[in-house]
């Protein structure tokens, strides 16, 4: 029986005659693990799963912080499973890590984005050489669109009226992937860059990905502005967004406003592993107190009456002293 605890694997093997032999493996051994031992993980996987439902039962009668507690080990433990089983199958089968099969596919929202949209197409052209990205352009008023397709993007143009309809753009989201043959699509905004690529994908077993939000800090001006040179962040929970996932296993995101949470439908296995993923929003300051003027100005009366977007209309002093303060906690990733 395999017994999966919050800090190490722990292997048991004998009969209950013979002391069993413990064998233990830290996460960071978990590969050479699954060299050794996978036939034993696949045969044990579902006794394993079973024990790990009934823990959960036992400690459900327990009192609410150690119910909280052990429903993250729990989650853990089942998604760490998931991922030793799908690991080991492949390596039972035979399959070779060939990731010119992996087909992706890109979509995002833009208005207004000339400047971040070459660092868009830059990053996930190089992440998936192959991938098909395609903008849909909100009637930008500068050379967005056209910009987009001398990028090879492929660019639907929709109207909402000239205004930032939070409804339209979500709507966008959850429909613009149906339909399409790729094994992995990334559903994202134009400053949203997921730290993935082919090889990652090729060895993922979930259908979605989970990620760690993270709002990249640049500097003041736009003088010696250079986007690469952006390497210091703070965490955001509120960006940790399911943004990538398998669309022949999901029938549908059922994304909320914004994009921070949704409700997905059909074969849904979040992954193991968590990918970073970058949120441009503070390339540099006057960029941000620009980009929330330009969208306040736009916020629909529907935007308005639901509170989506309302973090617009934060004054010019807020927006520098949060700067300040992210200057402050932000910490260097790369």
């Amino acid at each position: 029986m395999w017994i999966i605890k919050e800090d190490n694997l722990v292997a048991s093997q004998g009969t209950n005659s013979q002391r069993p032999k413990r064998i233990s493996y830290n996460k960071r051994s978990i590969f050479k693990l699954g060299l050794h031992v996978p036939m034993l993980i696949e045969t044990n996987f579902m006794a394993l799963k079973y024990k790990a439902k009934n823990l959960y039962k036992k400690f459900n009668g327990a009192k609410w912080t150690q119910r909280r507690q052990f429903k993250s080990i729990f989650l853990n433990t089942y998604l760490f499973m998931n991922y030793i089983k799908c690991r080991n199958l492949n390596r039972i089968r035979g399959i070779k890590n060939n990731t010119e099969i992996i087909k992706v596919e890109i979509y995002s929202i833009a208005y207004n984005e000339k400047i971040l949209l070459p660092y868009f197409v830059a990053h996930y052209r190089s992440r998936f050489p192959r991938c098909k990205i395609t903008i849909h352009d909100n009637c930008s008023t500068d050379d967005t669109a056209q910009l987009a397709s001398n990028l090879g993007c492929i660019v639907q143009t929709f109207n909402s009226g000239g205004r930032f309809s939070e409804d339209k753009l979500i709507e966008i989201k959850n429909n613009c992937w149906k339909g399409t043959d790729a094994d992995w699509v990334i559903v994202c905004d134009i400053d949203e860059l997921l730290d993935a690529d082919l090889e990652r994908l090729q060895e993922e077993c979930g259908t979605i990905l989970r990620t760690q939000g993270w709002d990249m800090i640049g500097g003041e001006t736009s003088y010696n502005f250079d986007f690469y040179a952006i390497d210091h962040g703070i965490k955001n929970k509120m960006e940790s967004k399911h943004i990538a996932f398998k669309p022949r296993e999901i029938s549908e995101m059922n994304y909320a406003p914004g994009a921070h949470s949704c409700a997905p439908v059909g074969n849904v296995h979040y992954s193991y592993k968590i990918y970073n993923l970058y949120h441009y929003k503070y390339i540099y300051l006057d960029y941000v107190i620009a980009r929330h003027k330009m969208s306040a100005e736009r916020l629909s009366n529907i935007n308005k009456e639901m509170g989506w977007g309302v973090h617009y209309l934060i004054e010019e002093d807020r927006l520098r002293k949060m700067y300040e303060e992210h200057k402050k906690t932000m910490q260097k990733l790369f």
